[in-house]
């Protein structure tokens, strides 16, 4: 996924593109009143292991505290890719692609 200025400044990764990588049970509602009933494990490389659910009307972490800190931690800039990786049922990788220049 490309990383946008608006991803960055929001702290956040939008993830409809990899959602076949998602249990439908770490979908929540709009809010943390309506998060949803499982919990997502999410490794940042570099960065922190987290447990969160998805915002469902976003399709975004509902933390976002510790994207901005992957971001961070990682140099994010505008342009770049994330990759978004399953490493098990409920938990996920993400990391910057680095190519080689």
């Amino acid at each position: 996924m490309r990383l946008t200025g608006g991803n960055i400044r929001n702290g956040h990764v939008y993830l409809r593109t990899v959602r076949y990588l998602l249990p439908d049970d770490v979908i929540g509602g709009p809010n943390a009143e309506a998060a949803a009933p499982s919990l997502l494990t999410v490794t940042f490389e570099p960065g922190p292991t987290i447990t969160t659910d998805v915002a469902g009307d976003k399709m975004i972490l509902r933390q976002r505290g510790p994207v901005r800190e992957f971001f961070r931690a990682a140099g994010a800039r505008e342009g770049e890719d994330v990759v978004v990786q399953r490493t098990g049922p409920y938990s996920l990788r993400i990391a910057l692609l680095r190519v080689a220049r």
